[in-house]
């Protein structure tokens, strides 16, 4: 085990990084009175797991054709973390379902599969292909929530909640290892009908909306400096960044890889340029924002476009096939190499004042 899991011996692991304590197993066993395994995030209770699809995710292509309707409606994750707290488990009775930041923190980028890894770290039962529900709802389709998949490089998407099952990692205490995780910037919880509609503040039972945990954005995050002819560059105070304008002219990614630091060398009177890592451009995501694109223009991102941009960090599990992109609008992609064409949005390093 490395030093950075610390495994207690009654069941839970603490992330020395974010200072977040997990449940470790993750095959979501039964609890007293609470049936354990794949459940869906809210919807009809009635729906039995093996009627729902286990890798469903997205926005597209048809709904399975199951008559939910008449059905009792309710929130089967939440109902889980509550029999999981009423147990008192491990001692503790403030178990959470994880923000997608939080449930994301877990993806080591630099292997192929994480629940491997993570299982070589103390986590138990983590099922290849599995997914893992976050308590984010995407805010522009209320009926999906974000999920992380921690086989294939960790992919960060969304599911339907009344219509997929995925398995339940939960955690408990606050982000406070040397690791920061941002705030998603959720602030709306959602009903658990198939139609979800907002609910009052504090009645979400856990919904990221309700808790709002992590580091907050600062309300002067982003700066433009426009130095005319030297060039633009919107700085990021919270990350410590600087990004030119984007080029939305696509390109294979190594091309891109090969021409940012040649051509952008000095650009702005700063150096180290290269594409982006992958929580770099997913840091600029807010989950509680249904137009980011609208947001990005309004933070001084003037020339970001709605496309997928690639991304510097190297997609592990088969890198010479496949490479990362990132689309405002649905978050990683894992994409062929090979063909495809996506833009380019250069960034460096910005020194901030200590």
């Amino acid at each position: 085990m490395s030093r950075r899991f610390i495994d207690h011996g009654d069941g839970t692991i603490t992330d020395a990084d974010t200072g977040l304590m997990w449940r470790a197993d993750g095959g979501t066993p039964d609890l007293p009175g609470v049936p354990g395994g794949r459940k869906p995030w809210s919807g009809p209770l009635a729906a039995p797991p093996a009627e729902l699809p286990t890798l469903r995710t997205g926005c597209f292509g048809p709904l399975p054709d199951l008559d939910l309707s008449g059905r009792p409606v309710g929130y089967a994750v939440f109902d889980y973390i509550d029999g999981l707290n009423a147990a008192a488990f491990a001692g503790y009775a403030d178990w959470r379902l994880p923000n997608v930041n939080e449930l994301a923190s877990l993806v080591n980028e630099a292997v192929p599969h994480s629940h491997f890894w993570l299982m070589e770290n103390g986590f138990r039962n983590l099922e290849t292909h599995c997914n893992f529900w976050s308590s984010t709802t995407c805010h522009g389709h209320p009926d999906q929530a974000w999920h992380v998949h921690f086989t294939n490089s960790g992919n960060v998407h969304t599911s339907y909640k009344a219509w997929c099952a995925h398995h339940v990692l939960p955690v408990r205490g606050r982000n406070s290892g040397p690791s920061r995780i941002l705030q998603t910037g959720q602030t709306l919880c959602y009903s658990a009908d198939l139609v979800p509609q907002p609910l009052p503040d504090g009645s979400g039972r856990g919904q990221d909306g309700d808790l709002r945990l992590g580091t907050p954005w600062p309300a002067d995050r982003f700066e433009v400096r426009d130095g005319g002819s030297a060039g633009r560059v919107v700085v990021d105070r919270l990350m410590g960044l600087a990004w030119a304008s984007p080029l939305n002219l696509a390109m294979p990614r190594d091309a891109a890889v090969e021409m940012v630091p040649r051509c952008y060398a000095g650009y702005c009177g700063l150096d180290g340029w290269r594409l982006p890592e992958r929580e770099e451009l997913r840091s600029l995501t807010d989950y509680g924002c249904s137009n980011l694109l609208d947001l990005m223009h309004r933070a001084g991102f003037e020339d970001v476009r709605n496309v997928d941009y690639w991304v510097g960090t190297p997609y592990a599990n088969v890198p010479d096939s496949y490479a990362w992109s990132f689309g405002l609008a649905w978050g990683l992609y894992a994409r062929e190499r090979a063909g495809f064409r996506a833009g380019v949005w250069p960034v460096c390093p910005f020194p901030l004042p200590v």
